[in-house]
């Protein structure tokens, strides 16, 4: 019976590796990629100065030990998402990416939330936090904010 190669150099190099998309037919792809729901694209970010400097301008306000949340509505229907980690804040890029990731992946997951425009802001106390201490303060300020969007 055959094994099968037991050498790469015996392995035929169109079927050595295969990623994920190779293997799968293509419409399957293109529907997956499609029906994401929790994507972060350029649509549900904010990106302009001008989109930013009108959340700073004027908004509600929520915050805790690790974040300020500000936010306002827009007309857009859908939440947006800004980002401002700064220097001061977070002084090595590692940590400022860790906060960063920690925040896209919590808002992915957010699906309540109204056609508002967010700018999450860490404070000092967050560099030092831990990943599961950060994504339970943010779930619970996403609620926070849902409920003062509601009123």
């Amino acid at each position: 019976m055959h094994e099968g190669p037991k050498d790469v150099d015996d392995c035929p190099p169109e079927s050595c590796v295969l990623s994920v998309a190779e293997r799968l037919p293509q419409p399957a792809v293109i529907d997956t990629v499609r029906n994401n729901n929790n994507c972060f694209n350029r649509e549900r970010k904010l990106v302009s100065a001008s989109q930013f400097r009108l959340v700073f301008q004027k908004n509600d306000k929520s915050s805790d030990r690790y974040w300020t949340i500000l936010f306002r509505r827009n007309e857009e229907g859908y939440a947006r998402l800004g980002m401002a980690v700064a220097k001061k804040r977070a002084k090595r890029a590692v940590d400022r990416n860790r906060l960063k990731r920690t925040i896209r992946e919590s808002f992915r997951g957010q699906d309540k939330l109204p056609g508002i425009d967010i700018v999450v802001l860490p404070r000092d106390s967050s560099v030092n936090a831990t990943s599961e201490q950060l994504r339970k303060s943010l779930d619970q300020q996403w609620s926070r904010i849902i409920k003062i969007c509601a009123r």
